[in-house]
């Protein structure tokens, strides 16, 4: 990830510890149970470890970490920190407790390594904000009403070289094109708001139509894709078996691909039927872009890309008539980010890992006249 990304994560999990102040009350858990050794049978000390649990499982339970996209989740794990915040911290305690509840002295020691673990977590976002700060590196957000469509290239599709990973840019750019037609966009030229590494990860910029559109295709593509995840799994058994021979795990394959094929041509007709402000003509050759385009989507899911859509959080809504910023976004765009704001929420990268098993039509790859043709495209022609 770049280091503006890197600033806003920081940001946003040193501002959770302070409004939370889950540190403290690990430490009146642990404490709490260290009493229960020392005193057993004592109220005070199970009272204390009762509301300290409790407390602790209401914070961490509404944390705003819980929420952050795919991509922030993806880096959290990265960095080692995924399980020192939110639900996966509260999780672990919890697990703790049950599995030591007649001895707490041990459930009291493994909870004050996490606290101590927690506290140093803290310690290094101070020092990092601060090194930020000094350095004048900014951190990445979005405001209220900014969209943002990321994916993340996995190294081995482009093999690290640059033409490769240009043309791929090039198709990334193709699948989001009919979404932005869709709303009566036409077809804008795509920004770019930032790119990263490790893997290879671009966000771009989007509009509010568009970034709710492709989401909502996004979600269905993924919930259909996990309706062969119990195909392409058998197919990688017996493919990775060396007494099964290759001729024996095609048909699996054949399955996986006539299913999702089904549902990208479903999916793109519904698309149209909800969204699309063209006329019925241009819809009929919209439908036919659209799908193959799904089909593209589906397969770099498949062979391990991920993809997320971002945007800024809302202000709250308010009685005051000086509150510019809410007046600011329309409806159409506060719709379009509560959308991608709740259903962020149950979208996950799923860490595909082995041989693809999709093999689905997909657009034409012209590169010569790729100029020409999308042109073409642009102009409804």
């Amino acid at each position: 990830m770049n280091a503006e990304r890197l600033h806003a994560i920081a940001r946003a999990l040193r501002e959770e510890a302070r409004e939370t102040n889950y540190a403290d009350l690990l430490e009146q858990l642990a404490a709490g149970l260290q009493a229960m050794v020392e005193s057993p049978g004592q109220p005070e000390p199970q009272q204390q470890v009762s509301t300290a649990r409790e407390n602790l499982g209401s914070v961490l339970r509404e944390a705003p970490s819980n929420d952050f996209s795919p991509g922030w989740e993806e880096a959290l794990k990265e960095m080692g920190v995924y399980d020192l915040r939110g639900e996966p911290l509260l999780e672990d305690v919890e697990t703790i407790i049950a599995e030591n509840q007649i001895t707490p002295n041990t459930a009291a020691e493994e909870i004050g390594q996490i606290r101590t673990r927690v506290v140093e977590f803290i310690s290094v976002l101070d020092q990092a904000l601060t090194a930020f700060e000094f350095l004048r590196i900014g951190g990445e957000e979005l405001s209220a009403g900014e969209f943002e469509i990321g994916f993340m290239i996995p190294r081995e599709q482009v093999d690290d070289e640059l033409e490769k990973l240009g043309k791929e840019f090039v198709k990334l750019k193709r699948i989001i094109l009919p979404f932005s037609e869709i709303v009566g966009e036409s077809r804008p030229e795509i920004r770019v708001r930032s790119i990263s590494s490790s893997e290879f990860q671009v966000f771009l910029e989007s509009t509010p139509g568009t970034a709710l559109v492709f989401f909502t295709a996004l979600e269905r593509v993924l919930a259909a894709y996990r309706t062969v995840l119990d195909i392409r799994l058998k197919h990688r058994e017996l493919a990775e078996s060396p007494d099964v021979p290759k001729e024996a795990t095609d048909p699996l394959a054949q399955v996986a691909s006539d299913l999702m094929d089904k549902k990208t041509r479903e999916i793109a007709a519904e698309l149209i039927e909800e969204f699309s402000k063209e006329s019925e003509a241009r819809n009929n050759e919209l439908l036919t872009d659209l799908r193959l385009q799904l089909n593209a989507l589906a397969e770099r899911i498949d062979r391990g890309y991920n993809v997320e859509v971002r945007t800024g959080q809302l202000p709250e809504t308010t009685e005051d008539e000086d509150a510019e910023d809410v007046d600011q976004l329309d409806s159409e765009t506060r719709g379009a980010a509560e959308t991608v704001l709740e259903g962020q929420k149950g979208i996950e990268y799923m860490n595909i890992s082995g041989t693809p098993v999709l093999h689905l039509e997909q657009p034409e790859d012209d590169e010569d006249g790729a100029e020409e043709d999308e042109a073409t495209i642009r102009s409804g022609s």
